[in-house]
């Protein structure tokens, strides 16, 4: 198989194994997520001079470091407890989805 091949097997794999990674910080309901989310983003663009910096791979960065800082953790649908809420993304822009326990 040539190469175009493999690489399409493999996003094929990606797209149907629902390899989303959510933000995640066990004990942490989804509303506090969705706030400390929205906290990272409103930082990134009060620190963002989108004329200077390339905001899309700045974002996503800052977005990690900030999360982090925090105490959220990158996970995958399949670590995530199953009664946790999950929403895969808020805009365009978001590279991870955010999830935590109903309140």
């Amino acid at each position: 198989m040539k190469l175009s091949g493999w690489v399409l097997v493999i996003m094929a794999c990606v797209v149907l194994s629902g390899c989303t990674q959510y933000w995640y910080q066990e004990g942490k309901t989804f509303q506090q997520c969705q706030q400390d989310f929205k906290d990272c983003r409103q930082q990134m663009e009060k620190s963002a001079d989108s004329g200077q910096v390339d905001l899309g791979v700045y974002a996503d960065r800052f977005e990690k470091e900030c999360m982090e800082a925090k105490g959220y953790q990158l996970v995958g649908e399949g670590d995530l407890p199953d009664n946790a809420k999950r929403m895969s993304s808020m805009n365009d822009r978001q590279t991870y989805g955010i999830a935590g326990s109903i309140e």
